[in-house]
């Protein structure tokens, strides 16, 4: 008996990770069924904010990668309906909600041919997200609303409020299948990092726009006491912004340290991450959140927003969740760590590697993900 057929559109996929965590959720989500589903995967031929394509990928065709996973890299001028009306598929996984390439146009033309639709919003449709570039992205819905979309598709919510999310959006009637993003499996063993009171360096790792919300950072950093290292690595897609943070970032007073890396491919930042003592993440809005998860299982407790899913941090000591509306507990909580002793920072470090092993429950997460392609 043949697997069913599982066509998947993302904007951004393997060799790039500019496009940030739906890259890793779709080739985690894909690896792990691969004996279940035969996944076929639509994507660009280039990573996110390039302008030349992917060198040694030949763009247009349908490509098997190592894992037996076949992917086609469209270039600009590619119809992508051509594509998937060429083959037969039982399922369109669509992975975003406001790129009309990869989502509304495709998943229209999906309905029209009775193909199943399942939608991850990837966390397009949480209040701070939906507040940036808020015009188009009300057009966008409104439109989707109008063709039965949101009625007729079933929707990969990874959490309990992502599925709030949905059903604020586009009403209770949909119907919503809550599955946790499988992250990536620890690859390396955790290293001590020195740490004196006093001094402190911080990362910050993720894409450089507003949504990631690294001016608040800065700002906090301003006032924040001790001998504070900050690194911010990862790409710009908002030239505008980068340069705001960068005119603040030397504002800042001399007992600040920032430098602008720059982006980084998965094995050296997983290197560069054992120089770190904390991982920050003052960021509008995540439905999972793959670099915590990854900060946590390098060791690195994590100073986040409430608006993640990673939530009770302190209770179990690998970290610090707090309202963006309350920058003084930011600012203390940097100053404190900071101040942190050896003893307490090598506790706090050994948690959250604890914390990250007890969650990796794949088997758990293949379970729940498997309900999304099965009717």
């Amino acid at each position: 008996m043949s697997k069913p057929r599982v066509l998947v559109l993302v904007d951004w996929f393997l060799p790039g990770y500019r496009g940030g965590g739906p890259i890793k959720s779709v080739a985690n989500l894909t690896a792990a069924l691969a004996e279940e589903f035969d996944f076929a995967i639509v994507t660009r031929d280039r990573d996110e904010g390039d302008t030349e394509q992917y060198r040694d990928v030949l763009a247009n065709r349908w490509l098997t990668r190592k894992d037996g996973i076949r992917v086609f890299y469209a270039s600009p001028g590619q119809r992508l309906r051509d594509v998937i009306e060429a083959e037969r598929f039982d399922v369109m996984y669509i992975n975003c909600v406001f790129s009309p390439r990869f989502a509304l146009r495709p998943a229209m033309w999906a309905l029209r041919r009775d193909l199943r639709v399942v939608i991850a919003p990837r966390g397009s449709l949480q209040k701070g997200a939906l507040g940036l570039k808020p015009m188009r992205k009300r057009l966008l819905l409104w439109t989707a609303r109008l063709s039965g979309l949101p009625k007729r598709a079933t929707w990969h919510a990874t959490d309990r409020n992502e599925a709030h999310d949905v059903v604020h959006a586009f009403g209770t009637s949909v119907n919503v299948v809550v599955a946790p993003n499988i992250p990536d499996q620890p690859s390396r063993i955790w290293q001590a990092v020195p740490k004196y009171p006093g001094r402190v360096r911080l990362v910050f790792f993720s894409r450089i726009s507003r949504k990631k919300n690294l001016e608040y950072l800065i700002q906090c950093l301003g006032k924040a006491l001790g001998n504070i290292e900050l690194d911010i690595i990862g790409p710009c897609t908002d030239a505008t912004y980068l340069r705001r943070c960068e005119q603040l970032a030397r504002r800042l007073p001399p007992n600040v340290h920032t430098r602008f890396v720059g982006p980084l491919p998965p094995d050296a930042l997983a290197e560069a991450l054992q120089a770190y003592h904390f991982a920050v993440f003052p960021t509008l809005g995540e439905n999972f959140g793959h670099t915590i998860f990854e900060a946590l299982q390098a060791g690195k407790p994590v100073l986040v927003s409430d608006r993640t899913p990673w939530r009770g941090l302190q209770s179990l000591g690998v970290g610090w969740d707090l309202p963006l509306s309350n920058r003084s507990a930011f600012i203390r909580v940097i100053s404190d760590a900071a101040d942190m002793d050896q003893d307490t920072y090598d506790r706090m470090s050994t948690a959250a590697i604890n914390y990250s092993s007890q969650w990796l429950d794949v088997s758990r997460l293949v379970d729940l993900s498997l309900k999304l392609f099965l009717w």
